[in-house]
């Protein structure tokens, strides 16, 4: 890619660069924690009891869970949601704050395999939940730094900077998406890189704080009058007279119905669910605070971003502006935590060559939840019902489908989604230990290193 006027850097932006990454680049004050934990810290008091009876028991406090019971508490339903550790420990205050609008499942992959009238449903919910979550937060008046940001989808190769072309050709002429394909300069108003080709913009996504999204939600969850119980691991769930029991490490709960909303942390008490879905952990770091006109200067359009890549990265700025938050090496477990660090701050630095000098604050993952064909799914199986497999949309698609949860718990007619009756297959060899994750990690990360970039890059 040729450098234009616009890419030139001046000299204190690339002060670190010659010098190579710093002998520690992790910082004094280094945290293994979600660096949204910092604003929303997980909630510490004392856990409350687990009510004998309810009229729906919700297993799972993330985003699913949480919107499902707000829309059955202010139906005026009885509802006690169960968490395994403390409410919103998992991905709902992990992830990087995306709010999407489309689905891990390239819509024009779709199209070919399914067909256009249900690739085009399936991509109608998906908006549908875009607009669902963004009509939610206003409506709620959850302060949680949302703002409609665009997002930017970067090819390091030609071909994938062909098939991002080819995919948004196939969106703008059955689902009307704008967005805009980059080229040569074009690329500066949108990133300070100089390692990719061309890219994608879609304006229609967003961004927020997860953290304090999840904590809105929760608050207004409990001001409905429901109970969310942490610390309240299930062991299993049976039928009863009166419908469900469920039993957990604090006591039982008997409940008319009950929905599992867990996702990429389905455990042994749904064994059904858990050969359905795969748990991926997907790793983020958080900079120290930089001087924003750096900030400013790499992401000159305040967007979410994400490569194309076989090993992809994700990155976006903190909502102050003051950050990098920088995520990849999906797949990849850690044990030590600044080695992980050290890991993901040269994927970093290969994006950011600015940035090598630069400390890590914070390092955590989550676990993502993927089905096997990269589809959500909502329903319900022997008596019980389900919303789960987000696929990393979970933001959006989770918020969605709880609402859709609770609107067939609560029979209204508002409750069919496109996924309904979609099949919902077991993962071949897979009994709940992803043994074949690092398998599958290891060939993409030979694939990553065989990418080659166009020669004018």
């Amino acid at each position: 890619m040729p450098r234009s006027a616009a890419t030139q850097w001046p000299a204190h932006c690339r002060r670190h660069v010659a010098d190579g990454v710093s002998a520690d680049i992790i910082h004094g004050d280094f945290k293994a924690e979600p660096y949204w934990w910092d604003a929303a810290p997980r909630r510490q008091r004392g856990a409350s009891d687990v009510p004998r009876k309810a009229d729906i028991a919700i297993i799972g406090s993330g985003y699913t869970g949480l919107s499902a019971a707000l829309t059955l508490a202010r139906a005026g339903r009885e509802v006690v949601v169960l968490e395994r550790d403390s409410p919103g420990f998992g991905s709902s205050s992990r992830n990087a704050g995306y709010v999407g609008s489309a689905l891990l499942a390239p819509f024009s992959q779709l199209i070919a395999k399914y067909g256009a009238s249900r690739a085009v449903a399936w991509y109608g919910e998906a908006k549908a939940a875009f607009d669902y979550t963004t009509a939610l937060i206003e409506r709620e008046q959850i302060r949680c730094d949302y703002f409609r940001s665009g997002r930017v989808f970067w090819a390091y190769t030609q071909a994938q900077l062909d098939g991002l072309e080819h995919e948004f050709q196939a969106m703008r002429a059955h689902l009307g998406k704008e967005g805009e394909i980059l080229h040569g300069d074009a690329m500066a108003r949108e990133t300070g890189s100089r390692q990719y080709c061309g890219g994608l913009v879609i304006p229609e996504t967003g961004a927020l704080h997860p953290a304090l999204y999840h904590q809105g939600l929760l608050e207004r969850v409990e001001a409905a009058g429901a109970t969310v119980v942490g610390h309240a691991a299930v062991e299993s769930i049976a039928a009863a007279s009166t419908g469900h029991r469920v039993e957990t490490v604090r006591g039982a709960i008997e409940a008319r119905d009950v929905l599992v909303a867990t996702n990429g942390y389905a455990g042994r008490e749904t064994p059904w669910f858990r050969r359905r879905l795969l748990p991926v952990a997907a790793q983020m770091i958080a900079t120290e605070p930089l001087d924003p006109k750096l900030v400013a200067m790499l992401l000159p359009g305040a967007r979410t971003n994400l490569n194309t890549r076989a090993m992809f990265s994700y990155w976006r700025a903190s909502p102050d502006g003051t950050r990098v938050l920088f995520g990849g090496r999906t797949g990849v477990e850690y044990r030590d935590p600044e080695s992980a660090a050290r890991e993901q701050h040269g994927e970093m630095v290969e994006t950011f060559p600015e940035l090598a000098s630069t400390r890590v604050s914070h390092l955590w993952s989550g676990q993502i939840g993927f089905t096997r064909d990269r589809l959500p799914h909502i329903g319900v199986r022997d008596g019980v019902h389900f919303a789960m497999g987000m696929n990393g949309a979970g933001l959006p698609m989770g918020t969605y489908l709880g609402h859709k949860s609770a609107l067939r718990i609560l029979g209204n007619e508002g409750a069919a989604t496109a996924f309904d009756g979609l099949g919902f297959n077991a993962i071949p060899l897979y009994t709940g230990r992803p043994w074949f994750v690092p398998l599958l990690v290891g060939a993409a990360r030979l694939r990553h290193r065989r990418e080659r970039p166009p020669r004018e890059h």
